[in-house]
């Protein structure tokens, strides 16, 4: 089952020059997590969707896996950079820490 959080960023999100990725938008608008294991997800995966306003350039992208690399039950992550939408494909109980993560990068804060 899908779940569908809205996070908004914390501060005001400026890009060096007024656009870092004026022409990356197209070409990065799903990026699949390129450290996915090539095992495969467990039946009981769910995937959340969380709209995060503060993401629209490959380099947030780049700062969220990083962020989320090596954290278990995390198993895969879909970046749609045009819509500002990424998808977490987890087997987590409890979605708390996929949220406090994006906050401490200052990606956002959770509301409902």
């Amino acid at each position: 089952m899908a779940q569908y959080l809205r996070i908004k960023p914390r501060q005001q999100h400026r890009h060096a020059r007024g656009n870092c990725c004026h022409k990356t938008h197209a070409s990065a608008a799903r990026l699949s997590d390129e450290n996915a294991s090539s095992a495969p997800v467990p039946s009981h995966a769910q995937i959340l969707h969380l709209t995060l306003s503060a993401m629209d350039c490959p380099e947030e992208a780049a700062l969220i896996r990083r962020a989320f690399t090596g954290v278990p039950d995390i198993h895969l992550l879909e970046f749609d950079l045009i819509n500002r939408i990424l998808s977490i494909t987890h087997t987590l109980n409890d979605t708390q820490k996929i949220q406090h993560t994006l906050i401490s990068i200052g990606m956002g804060r959770a509301h409902s």
